[in-house]
């Protein structure tokens, strides 16, 4: 009986750590993820920024010219 308990906590045990491993690596791919969109976005927003700050002093230049 007692050799029957302890399989049972190990079989739980592995079950338990399989499903906190499957957590973790859930959480990291899903952090990466975002933190990469986020500089992504944040890196086409400067470009845009940057693009529209440069037009607009342009089109300043020209109507005083």
């Amino acid at each position: 009986m007692n050799e029957n308990n302890g399989k049972k906590k190990s079989l739980i045990s592995s079950i338990m750590f399989l499903c906190c491993a499957a957590s973790v690596i859930t959480a990291l791919g899903i952090g990466g993820n975002s933190i990469f969109s986020i500089k992504s976005m944040s890196a086409t927003s400067y470009v845009t920024y940057e693009s529209a700050v440069d037009e607009g002093y342009h089109t300043e230049i020209k109507s005083q010219v």
